[in-house]
């Protein structure tokens, strides 16, 4: 599961930011963070449920994104 803002993310769907942007919030001195998404498609993980989080006094709302279980038609073929 990841959670993201939900000004953000509709943001990036209204086309006012791109997603390198929003990544790019992310470079500190560490490693950049890898993109969620990516990273769960090269795992054969597919969307399953999508939520808001509603967050009390602040102001912005949380979009939960849940993964489900690897999803044969898109990982990678594993011999027994």
């Amino acid at each position: 599961m990841i959670r993201m803002s939900a000004r953000k993310l509709e943001e990036i769907l209204a086309g006012k930011i791109t997603v390198q942007e929003y990544f790019a919030g992310y470079d500190t001195t560490r490693a950049k963070m890898e993109n969620p998404f990516k990273r769960a498609l090269e795992q054969g993980l597919t969307l399953d449920a999508v939520s808001l989080a509603k967050n009390p006094g602040v102001d912005d709302d949380l979009i939960e994104i849940h993964f489900g279980p690897a999803d044969p038609a898109i990982s990678r073929f594993k011999a027994d």
